[in-house]
């Protein structure tokens, strides 16, 4: 198979025989820079995509290859010195077991190009779908990187993106660092850095957000990593949601730790740059130098069955020993404390809660509960995954547990709040959420749902003041533009919600609804070329997000190319079968062209769906276009029924203008 290398081609493969691609008419050629085979893409980023390579000049060795599009995207300078920058970085870097080693790079065409070694195993994200690391395991981790983090560090490079997606463990059991695409190259006289653009909210202490990146940022991000492995939760996650507060107890997150590993995940994830840790040296030291004591090795024994039983298999090889340490396991296990184990059970499902394994969640917190009947964590853990499998009663009596036994607890009155919200229950949810900011007027994330809920009542302005709110206390919140950004627009200020959905993209580049949204807000704006690139941008992100091919289509209308409307709008509904918005759109392209009978095919199957979303889809629309069809085809009768149906909903609607119109045209035809 031959790999289009076009970026925003949704189907790149194609058969060796074809010339030019298949589905977007790209031409191809069967190697890159002569030597070069594309095998498949693997991902996409903000400017280009990555793809699986082989090298036949090197016997098809196995590559990675980066592509950036400097056209295609319109690619900032930024982005252009981003990318020479990741070449710079890997070149200075030498020759490293646990480094990509670069191989290429060059520019052709409309492209730029680089090349590095392909590293076969798994990411640290890729594990943590079997499980969260036990203290040994990150202690391991943290042993075999950080002589690598010091070599990159002592070359003046500063990685900037640290967190498990790009910590990759090889075949051999070494971690690897990958994706330099962010990296700082540090130049002897420049300490200052760039703002980020990185989405890795969570894992980037203060200064880095405010475009200072040094190594010691470096080390806050390895902190965020090891909390991650340890408790199965996602730092990002936490800070859109509590900003950087959750560091303060990270503890409260994870299930017993030595003090020895304490004290260093707590440098590591200090506020302050000045008290972290000066370099990963530093750390090394304590980490050699600090091992477990005897005492808080035996009290994580006691924490956990599934470590003490294997603890005393281990020790099975020892001879005698092996009895007295079961026997001592034994004997902590039973000892301890009801709290004890409901505080360990309640971690274990906080953890299969954030990898989405609800039912198995709640077999630990009912557990908890069983053991510690009036512990208000329990119910609300029961009760978020109760609400994630969408068993709405049953959660309701979870989050009322909670709160008769802690009547503060804000998160339990936020999860009450989005259960009657599930429910169309909107007065209840809000009443919820009052109680949720009462009990703590900093809570963020209160703020922003009932500002969604707001906004479900079309109580736009009141929704703005909420999400508002929720960014002054979190001003890195990424929904909270989003969302407000949609109230701005339902107001028709495309402008204030073109600013929110910028600010979106900078916080997550990634976001395929923000581009979507903006787009239709320029759109709106009559920029239609404008939003075509912003469209253009969210199906690249998502080739899935229907709406984006829609909108894309209805802006192509509107610049008066009705085929390229048709070609996006049939996407979508091969994506949607249910939406009318595309039935609409594309009979109004075929409207356009004259191919009257396939319109009032369009409008038919439009009127008969009637999902109601999109820009101009409405039963009133649909009738109106459907009866214009029909005119242009003779069909005198049939035109004159759709119109007298538009003709009515458009004056229930209060649109005269459109009223006048239909009846303007109904004169003519009577």
């Amino acid at each position: 198979m031959t790999c289009c290398l076009n970026p925003e081609c949704t189907k790149p493969l194609n058969p060796d025989t074809h010339k030019y691609c298949q589905q977007c008419g790209t031409a191809l050629a069967p190697f890159l820079h002569k030597h070069y085979n594309i095998i498949k893409p693997l991902g996409a980023g903000r400017w280009g995509k990555t793809y699986l390579a082989e090298d036949v000049d090197q016997l098809n060795t196995p590559c990675i290859v980066k592509q950036l599009a400097l056209k295609t995207f319109g690619a900032s300078p930024n982005a252009v010195q981003l990318f020479r920058e990741e070449a710079k970085q890997l070149q200075a870097l030498g020759h490293h077991s646990q480094l990509p080693d670069l191989l290429a790079y060059f520019q052709e065409g409309e492209y730029l190009y680089l090349v590095h070694q392909l590293i076969e195993g798994k990411t640290l994200l890729d594990q943590l779908q079997q499980g969260t690391f036990t203290e040994p395991q990150v202690r391991n981790f943290l042993s075999d990187l950080l002589p690598v983090l010091q070599v990159v560090h002592n070359q003046g490079v500063v990685h900037r993106d640290l967190k498990p997606e790009n910590i990759l463990q090889d075949t051999q059991g070494h971690y690897i660092l990958i994706d330099f695409g962010i990296a700082q190259f540090l130049n002897e006289n420049q300490t200052s850095q760039r703002p980020t653009s990185s989405r890795s909210l969570g894992y980037r202490p203060p200064e880095q957000l405010q475009g200072q990146a040094s190594p010691v940022s470096d080390l806050f991000g390895l902190g965020a990593t090891c909390f991650h492995l340890l408790s199965g939760i996602s730092p990002s996650e936490l800070a859109q949601t509590q900003g950087q507060s959750w560091i303060e107890n990270w503890q409260s997150h994870v299930d017993r730790t030595t003090p020895e590993l304490q004290a260093i995940l707590t440098q590591l994830l200090s506020l302050d740059p000045a008290q972290r840790y000066q370099s990963a040296q530093q750390v090394l030291a304590d980490l050699t130098h600090n091992p477990p004591s005897p005492s808080s090795w035996l009290n994580q024994i006691g924490a956990s069955r599934k470590i003490w039983i294997g603890t005393a298999i281990a020790f099975l090889t020892l001879g005698s020993l092996s009895g007295i340490t079961y026997m001592i396991a034994t004997r902590m296990s039973s000892s301890e404390t009801s709290g004890e184990s409901a505080t360990a059970f309640i971690r274990r499902g906080d953890a299969k809660y954030n990898r989405r394994n609800y039912e198995d969640a709640i077999a630990d917190y009912s557990e908890a509960i069983r053991l510690s009947p009036d512990n208000a964590q329990a119910y609300l853990g029961r009760g978020n995954a109760r609400y994630a499998l969408e068993e709405y009663p049953e959660a309701l009596i979870d989050y009322d547990e909670a709160l008769k036994h802690d009547p503060d607890y804000v998160y339990a009155f936020n999860g009450r709040g989005n259960v009657k919200f599930a429910r169309k229950d909107f007065e209840g949810a809000i009443q919820d959420y009052n109680q949720a900011i009462q009990s703590d007027p900093q809570f963020a994330l209160a703020f922003y749902n009932r500002g969604n809920v707001k906004s479900a009542l079309k109580e736009h302005r009141a929704a703005i003041e909420d999400f508002s709110q929720a960014i002054r206390l979190n001003p890195q919140y990424e929904p909270a533009y989003l969302l407000r950004g949609v109230s701005k627009a339902a107001l028709t200020n495309y402008a204030g919600a073109i600013e929110d959905y910028s600010e979106t993209i900078r916080l997550n580049p990634d976001n395929d609804n923000a581009f979507n949204s903006r787009g239709v807000a320029r759109y709106k704006l009559g920029e239609s070329r404008q939003a075509i690139k912003d469209f253009t941008e969210a199906i690249r992100l998502n080739p899935k997000n229907s709406f984006a091919y829609c909108n894309r289509g209805e802006s192509k209308l509107k610049l008066k190319d009705a085929e390229g409307a048709i070609k996006d709008c049939t996407e979508t509904i091969r994506l949607d079968p249910q939406s009318s918005f595309a039935y609409s759109a594309r009979g109004k392209a075929h409207h356009a062209l004259k191919r009257y009978k396939a319109a009032i095919e369009d409008y038919t199957q439009a009127l008969t769906i009637n999902s109601g979303w999109g820009n101009s889809d409405s039963p009133a629309d649909s009738y109106y276009n459907r009866g214009s069809a029909k005119s242009k085809l003779n069909d005198i009768a049939g035109a004159v029924e759709d119109l007298k149906i538009a003709e009515d909903l458009f004056q229930q609607q209060g649109d005269t203008k459109r009223y006048r119109i239909t009846r303007d045209l109904l004169k003519k035809l009577q």
